[in-house]
């Protein structure tokens, strides 16, 4: 893959992306959770993370570029969406059935966590550039960064089990 102006644009504004959502999660988001117990504290971001399933958004013409490998789309969209609905699950669960949602919660972690690192080697397989993002370019861009930091802070809140907050 060649280095375009427009591959620098985008990775500054990925890496921009990162930096802000980590800073936000490690600043004020994680420790605001900590305080709570883990089926509270998991609940907003599994909730947040059931917004992937825009991922879909790459399988829809004009809105997403008519160029945008298909080897690259289909796999990202479908995993978005099964994510997405563990996620949404491991919510529900966690408010009326906690040990439940706990385990689910594990499960969409780590299932959405290789679906983001899946679609991060498809980019790279199938040699995705910016302009095939069109106007799916915010998923790539400012979802990814944000559900990547949501996967790190639901990690650490999962490892620390229900010693930081009550039950």
């Amino acid at each position: 893959m060649q280095i375009t102006i427009e591959l620098v644009y985008y990775g500054l504004c990925v890496l921009v992306s990162v930096v802000v959502f980590l800073l936000v999660g490690i600043w004020y988001v994680l420790p605001h959770l900590s305080k709570l117990s883990l089926p509270a504290a998991l609940v907003p971001l599994l909730l947040f993370s059931a917004f992937r399933v825009n991922g879909l958004y790459f399988l829809i013409a004009g809105v997403a570029s008519a160029d945008i490998p298909k080897g690259f789309a289909a796999p990202t969209a479908y995993g978005d969406a099964v994510a997405a609905f563990l996620a949404l699950a491991a919510a529900v669960t966690l408010r009326y059935r906690p040990s439940a949602g706990i385990m689910l919660a594990w499960i969409y972690n780590v299932i959405g966590s290789l679906d983001l690192l899946n679609a991060l080697a498809q980019v790279v397989l199938n040699g995705v550039t910016p302009a095939h993002f069109g106007a799916t370019w915010l998923l790539p861009t400012i979802n990814v960064p944000a559900l990547a930091v949501a996967h790190a802070l639901m990690f650490v809140l999962l490892a620390r089990g229900n010693r930081a907050g009550n039950s």
